[in-house]
Parts: C-alpha cells; sequence; structure tokens
C-alpha cells in the first residue's frame, strides 16, 4: 500500500509538472456573475464553500485523460502478471474459509465486547488517513504551493511511512505494543497542534514536505499497530476479525471524507483529536482485559508444569 502511494504519486507529479504552481484561487457564483479570490485562507482555518470552484478542481480534460490513463495502464499490467503466478497449493485451497461462512463469522464476532472496544481506534486509523488524503493535500500543499507539489509531499509521507514500518518490530520488542501507542497518541495531538497554530504563509515550502513525513510516522505507527492487535488478540479467529478491521476503517475512510466539504479543516482536526482520546481510553481497557487473562494463563500452565515435576520426582 506504502509503495503504491510512492509510485502512484511519482507518476501523478510527473504528469502535472506543467501544471501552473499557483496558490489555490476559487470562482464564486453569485447573481451578477462569477469573480476571482486569489488569497484564499490556507492551512487549519481553510474552509470548504458549496458555491466555490477552485482551480484544483479545474483541471484540464487532457491531464485527466492522461492520469487515468496511466492508472488504467498498470491496472491491466497487474491482471496480465496475475495470471502468470503459480496457482495456491491445494492445501490452502482447502484451509480456506468459505466466503459465506467468513461473512457470518464476521457478523457474530461483533457482538464480542473486546472488538466493539477496539471499534473506534479502527475508524480512527481510516479518518486519520482520509484527513492526510483529503485535508492536507487541498488546504495546505495545494493552497499554498499549488496542485503540481501534491504528488511530491505524498512522495514524502510515503516514504517516511515505509521508513518508519521498517524499525516499528524492533521497537516494539523493547517497548511493547501499549507504549508505543500511547506515543503515537502523544505524537499525533503534538502533530494536530501544529496544524492548528500553522501559519502556512510565513514558512518555506520544504516545511510542507516535513509535515507529510511526519504524518507518515504517526501513520504507519497505527496501521501496523492496529493489526498487530488484531493478529494477537484474535488468533484464533483472525479471519473475522481481519474481516471486522477492514470494514471499520473503510468506515473511517468514508466518515472523513463524507464531511470533508462541509466542515472547516480547524473543525476537522479538533474532531480527530477528541476521537483520538477516545479510541486510545477504549483500547487501554482491551489492553488491561488481555494481559490480565494473559497473566492467568501463563499461571495456570506453570502451576501444571510444576504438578508434573512433582509427579515426576515422586
Amino acid at each position: 500500500m506504502l509503495s503504491s502511494c510512492i509510485v502512484g504519486n511519482g507518476v501523478s507529479s510527473g504528469v502535472l509538472t506543467d501544471v501552473k504552481s499557483d496558490k489555490l484561487t476559487a470562482k464564486f457564483l453569485t447573481s451578477a456573475g462569477t469573480f476571482n479570490v486569489q488569497n484564499i485562507t490556507c492551512g487549519a482555518k481553510y474552509c470548504p464553500s458549496g458555491v466555490a470552484i477552485t482551480n484544483a478542481e479545474t483541471l484540464h480534460i487532457n491531464i485527466i485523460y492522461k492520469l487515468m490513463s496511466i492508472l488504467l495502464g498498470f491496472t491491466l499490467i497487474g491482471i496480465i502478471i496475475a495470471f502468470f503466478m503459480d496457482p495456491l497449493p491445494e492445501e490452502t485451497k482447502i484451509n480456506q474459509t468459505p466466503q459465506l461462512k467468513l461473512c457470518f463469522s464476521t457478523i457474530k464476532n461483533l457482538k464480542d465486547p473486546m472488538i466493539l472496544l477496539l471499534v473506534p481506534i479502527t475508524i480512527f486509523n481510516g479518518m486519520e488517513q482520509g484527513f492526510v488524503y483529503g485535508e492536507y493535500t487541498k488546504a495546505f500543499v495545494a493552497c499554498s504551493l499549488g496542485i503540481n507539489m501534491i504528488g511530491y509531499s505524498m512522495i514524502c509521507f510515503g516514504s517516511a511511512a515505509c521508513f518508519v514500518s521498517m524499525f516499528i518490530g524492533f521497537i516494539v520488542k523493547w517497548s511493547g505494543t501499549y507504549a508505543l501507542m500511547i506515543f503515537g497518541m502523544f505524537a499525533h495531538l503534538s502533530l494536530m497542534t501544529w496544524f492548528l497554530v500553522w501559519d502556512t504563509q510565513a514558512y518555506p515550502s520544504h516545511i510542507f514536505y516535513i509535515g507529510a513525513m511526519c504524518c507518515g510516522v504517526t501513520s504507519s505507527i497505527w496501521m501496523s499497530q492496529t493489526n498487530a492487535i488484531y493478529g494477537i488478540y484474535f488468533s484464533n479467529k483472525q479471519g473475522a476479525a481481519f474481516s471486522i478491521f477492514r470494514l471499520f476503517q473503510s468506515s473511517g475512510f468514508t466518515i472523513a471524507f463524507v464531511y470533508g466539504n462541509i466542515l472547516c479543516v480547524s473543525t476537522k482536526i479538533y474532531i480527530l483529536m477528541v476521537f483520538l482520546v477516545v479510541s486510545i481510553a477504549m483500547y487501554s481497557i482491551v489492553e488491561f482485559k488481555y494481559q490480565k487473562n494473559h497473566f492467568k494463563d501463563v499461571k495456570v500452565v506453570k502451576q501444571e508444569y510444576d504438578e508434573k515435576d512433582m509427579v515426576a520426582i515422586l
């Protein structure tokens, strides 16, 4: 996913190189006609309008056709490669859960209190990615630097996320998942606070790429650790658990884009911050229950081994 983010945005950056790199402007429709507004407020103060048509939304049709043609080309290449791949082993096919059974299992496991407590952090996972793709690219990068700079900022986002993801496994061995999640919460809250007070006109262009990299660091924590949490906590029903994970992560994406053209960016940031704190609080309950049950299981196993050793001595 992250590698495709780098490659895809590299391609789009190449296509959009010739696009004029003006700051975001808009045409407001009124009864007297249209008039242009040059200095739209960028950053956290950016507010969408139902009657504004920005220059980021009026790309030349040839550029849109070119981008869609490249996307279609990559899709066809992927389909062709899939035909030449080795088929799945028979053993793997036998062990696969039927789709209908998996669907019913997913619905049944929605009643699990542990999964319900993890729903908020899963939805947040999708919402924060939706914020980066939908709000940071438009309200910060396109608004201040131009639409042709979006691809380069997202390359920085994907590169940072890939780089950090390679080391998260080693960090978790030393710190544990819960400590890393708490660190991620404070890091993300700090990042959102910076976005709230950031005067986008007072800083050079490279700061926007640093902001994208910071988003990549926090996203890598949420993406890797939420996957790990579902895999560890529900190891006996991973199929249904990851189906629920994808369901609510996609719901987070949907929520982020539904209110994307309604609320101001500052309001969206506050929503993310509050939702994150609530999500971590509910995840903490799950972590406490899991550690408590895990301690009991270890104690029982140790007691059984002690009894066997006693019998062997006798």
